[in-house]
């Protein structure tokens, strides 16, 4: 007989945890959802604005080379003139 209250009161305890255990799967769900609905996008438009930053440096980097190409072309032509 106590064999079976002491079952009994394993299945209470069972039960009792499993809705805290439902609870806590409940509570995970939702912060997977709000995760999913307003981090990602937030994730994505950072990346988004990084690679427009990187996009604004490559640019940058890029006239910075060609100005400087032209500096010396334009003083390798002034110096190919002045031999003349």
């Amino acid at each position: 007989m106590k064999f079976k209250t002491d079952y009994a009161a394993g299945y209470d305890f069972i039960a009792e945890h499993h809705k805290l255990v439902q609870h806590l799967v409940m509570l995970v769900v939702f912060y997977k959802h709000i995760f999913e609905l307003v981090i990602v996008p937030q994730m994505w438009l950072l990346d988004r604005l990084n690679f427009n930053n990187e996009l604004k440096q490559l640019k940058g980097a890029y006239n910075a080379t060609l100005k400087t190409l032209h500096n010396i072309a334009d003083s390798n032509l002034n110096g190919i003139d002045d031999n003349k």
